[in-house]
C-alpha cells in the first residue's frame, strides 16, 4: 500500500473517533477537496512512459474517465428526489475517483469512475419506459387539443431527461400553438377568395414554425389541389383571352402553364386545336403583308423569304405561289444585271457578252410595272451593252521578229502591222521571242473609243505600248484590212485554233525533268483529268509560254466545264512543272525545230495526296 495514502487513512480514522467520542450526533462525512482530472489528458505512452504499467492503468482511468464526464454533466439537469440522492453517490464517487487518480492510485481511480458510469446509465434505463410513456401520452394530449395536460407531462418529462429532443420539440409547439393556429385560418381565409399564393404563404409561414402539425398539413394539401384546379382554369381562360388579342407568344405560355398542371385533361386539346388554326391564320395574313411590303419596295431577298413562309403554312395558296415564282424570277434578272454591270470590262468577251444580252432580253419579258428599280436597271444595262458592243480598231506594229498573243482572243506569228477589231473590255496582250524573256501589258479599251494604236516589239527585250503619234486617218481602214478578233470562250473556238495552226510533231518530254519539278503545297481531291496543254518551245526545247487548252475526263473525254478548287491547284501545279521542263524535238536540216506543241497531261484523282 501507497505509504502517503496509509497516513492519510490513519488521520481521517482518528478525528473520526475523537468526535464520535465527544458527541453523540453523527456529522456527514466530508472529503478533503482535491482537483478535477481533465478528461482530455493525453493517453500518450512514450519517452519517460515507455513500457510503463502504471501509465497503462492510468490510461485506463482516463478512458472510463471520457465516458463518465458527458453523462455526468447531463444528469446533474436531472431534477427529481431520486435523482438528487443518486447525484450525491455519484458525485462522491467521481471526486473519489478524482483523489485515487492526483494520489496515483490509477486502478481504484479507473473502478471509481466506472462504478459512477453504472449507476447513471441504470439510473437512466430505469427511466427510459417512464420518459417513453410521458412522450407518447404528451403527444396525445398535444393532437387531441389538451395543451395543459401535455405541456404538464412534459414537464414530467424532463425533470426525467431534460435533454431529450422529443420532449423539448413538443414544448416548443406547445409554446407555439396559438401562433401557427391564427396562421392556419388566415390561410384558410385567404383561399376562400381565391388568393391562393398568399394563402400558401401562410400556411408555408405555419409550417416553417410547426412542421409537424397535422391541420397545417392537411390545410396546404388541400390548398394545393383547390389552386391547381384554379390556376388550371384561369391559364386556360387567359390563353383564350390572348388568343382574341393576337397575342400568340402569351398564349402559347398561359397554354403551357395549364398543361403542366394537368397535362391529360380534354380542355387542353381543344385550347391548342383553337391555338394553332388562329395562329396559322394570323402568320399566313402577317407573312402576306410583310411580302407584299418588301416587294414594294423592291427588296426581293426579304419578299422571297416571307412568301416561302407563306407556302409553309399554306401550300396550296395559288396567289401566293404565283406571286414568289414571280419573285425569284425577278431577283434572279435583278442579279444576273447587276453582276454583268458591276464587271463591264470583261464584256470583251463574245460569250459572256452574248450572255448579258439574253440576259437583259430575259429581263425584258417579265411584264413589269410598279418595279421601278428593276425597271431603270435594265435601262441602263441595254446602254452598258450598246456601249460595248461597238468594236474598236487597233493598230499593231511590231518587227517582224516577235509573236504577239492577245490572251484568250487571238496569236499572231510575227508581222509589221495588223489592224484589228476588237469590243470594249479588258485585254492582255503577250510579245515574245524565242530565247527571250516575253512581255506582258494589260490594255483596257473604253466603250466610246474608235482607235488605238499599240506597238509590241522585241529587240534586245520585249516590250508593249501605246503607239504616239498615230491616228486613225493614217492607216486603210477597208474592210479587207482589218480583222475581227473575238475572245475565245468556247472549247470549239479552242479545238479550231488548234487544227488550224501548225504544230510541232513527235516531241517527247524529259520526264525527269519533269517530275523532279512537281512540287504540291497542300493535299488535293481532285477528280482524274486529262490536260491538254499548248506549250511554245525555244531553241533550247524549254518552253516560253503555256496555255491549258482542255480538261477533259481521261475515260469518257467529255470535257469538265466547271472545276473544282482543288482541280484547279493541280492544274497549277502541272503548268508550273512544264514550264521547268526540257523536250526533245525532232530536227530538221540538223536544225531543232522551235514553235508550238501539244502535250496532254494524265492526272490520277486526289493528286497531291497519292
Amino acid at each position: 500500500m501507497n505509504l502517503k495514502y496509509f497516513k492519510s487513512l490513519c488521520s481521517t480514522s482518528l478525528i473520526i473517533f475523537l468526535v464520535s467520542c465527544g458527541n453523540n450526533e453523527v456529522e456527514p462525512i466530508t472529503y478533503e477537496i482535491s482537483p478535477t482530472v481533465d478528461p482530455n489528458i493525453s493517453l500518450d505512452c512514450t519517452g519517460a512512459w515507455a513500457n510503463s504499467p502504471l501509465c497503462k492503468e492510468r490510461n485506463e482511468a482516463l478512458i472510463e474517465l471520457k465516458k463518465l464526464d458527458p453523462l455526468y454533466q447531463s444528469f446533474k439537469d436531472v431534477d427529481t428526489p431520486e435523482s438528487k440522492l443518486l447525484q450525491n453517490e455519484v458525485e462522491i464517487l467521481k471526486k473519489e475517483g478524482d483523489k485515487f487518480y492526483y494520489d496515483e492510485f490509477y486502478f481504484k481511480s479507473r473502478d471509481s469512475y466506472k462504478q459512477a458510469t453504472q449507476l447513471i446509465i441504470d439510473f437512466n434505463d430505469k427511466n427510459k419506459n417512464k420518459v417513453l410513456d410521458l412522450i407518447q401520452r404528451s403527444n396525445l394530449a398535444f393532437n387531441t387539443g389538451n395543451l395543459e395536460e401535455s405541456n404538464r407531462l412534459v414537464l414530467s418529462g424532463l425533470d426525467l431527461d431534460p435533454t431529450n429532443q422529443d420532449l423539448n420539440n413538443l414544448k416548443s409547439r406547445i409554446f407555439n400553438y396559438e401562433t401557427v393556429s391564427i396562421l392556419v385560418n388566415q390561410s384558410k381565409e385567404l383561399s376562400l377568395s381565391n388568393s391562393f399564393d398568399e394563402a400558401l404563404n401562410k400556411i408555408d409561414e405555419a409550417l416553417s414554425i410547426d412542421p409537424d402539425r397535422v391541420d397545417a398539413i392537411e390545410t396546404k394539401n388541400k390548398l394545393i389541389a383547390d389552386s391547381r384546379d384554379y390556376f388550371f382554369n384561369q391559364n386556360v381562360k387567359f390563353s383564350y383571352n390572348s388568343i382574341n388579342n393576337d397575342d400568340f407568344d402569351a398564349a402559347e405560355v398561359f397554354y403551357e402553364k395549364a398543361k403542366n398542371l394537368f397535362p391529360n385533361k380534354p380542355e387542353l386539346k381543344a385550347l391548342k386545336m383553337e391555338l394553332d388554326k388562329e395562329k396559322r391564320i394570323f402568320d399566313i395574313n402577317r407573312f402576306t403583308l410583310l411580302g407584299d411590303n418588301s416587294y414594294a419596295s423592291e427588296d426581293w431577298n426579304d419578299a422571297i423569304e416571307n412568301y416561302k413562309k407563306v407556302i409553309e403554312l399554306d401550300s396550296n395558296n395559288q396567289n401566293i405561289n404565283s406571286q414568289y415564282s414571280r419573285t425569284i424570277l425577278i431577283k434572279e434578272a435583278y442579279d444576273d444585271l447587276n453582276k454583268y454591270l458591276a464587271n463591264q470590262d470583261r464584256l470583251s468577251s463574245t460569250n459572256i457578252r452574248n450572255n448579258f444580252k439574253q440576259a437583259i432580253q430575259k429581263s425584258k419579258e417579265i411584264q413589269l410595272d410598279q418595279e421601278k428599280n428593276l425597271i431603270n436597271l435594265i435601262s441602263k444595262a441595254e446602254e452598258a451593252f450598246n456601249r460595248y458592243n461597238e468594236m474598236i480598231i487597233v493598230n499593231l506594229i511590231s518587227n517582224n521578229q516577235t509573236y504577239i498573243d492577245i490572251q484568250k482572243t487571238a496569236q499572231y506569228n510575227p508581222f509589221n502591222e495588223q489592224n484589228i477589231k476588237l469590243y470594249p473590255g479588258k485585254y492582255v496582250l503577250i510579245a515574245k521571242k524565242r530565247g527571250m524573256q516575253s512581255f506582258r501589258k494589260e490594255f483596257i479599251l473604253e466603250p466610246g473609243t474608235d482607235f488605238i494604236s499599240i506597238t509590241a516589239i522585241c529587240t534586245s527585250s520585249c516590250n508593249i505600248f501605246e503607239t504616239d503619234n498615230k491616228n486613225k486617218d493614217d492607216i486603210d481602214i477597208g474592210d479587207n484590212n482589218i480583222q475581227i478578233a473575238t475572245q475565245i470562250t468556247t472549247n470549239e473556238q479552242r479545238k479550231s485554233e488548234v487544227n488550224n495552226n501548225n504544230f510541232i510533231k513527235n516531241v517527247k518530254i524529259v520526264n525527269s525533268t519533269f517530275t523532279s519539278n512537281i512540287q504540291c503545297t497542300k493535299k488535293t481531291r481532285n477528280r482524274a483529268m486529262r490536260l491538254e496543254f499548248i506549250l511554245n518551245l525555244d531553241k533550247s526545247s524549254k518552253v516560253i509560254a503555256s496555255r491549258i487548252n482542255s480538261v477533259k475526263d481521261p475515260v469518257t473525254r467529255e470535257e469538265y466545264n466547271n472545276l473544282r478548287s482543288d482541280e484547279r491547284s493541280v492544274i497549277v501545279v502541272i503548268e508550273k512543272a512544264l514550264k521547268k521542263s526540257r523536250f526533245r524535238v525532232p530536227r530538221i536540216d540538223g536544225e531543232i525545230q522551235v514553235g508550238k506543241i501539244n502535250h496532254v497531261v494524265k492526272v490520277p484523282s486526289d493528286f497531291c495526296v497519292t
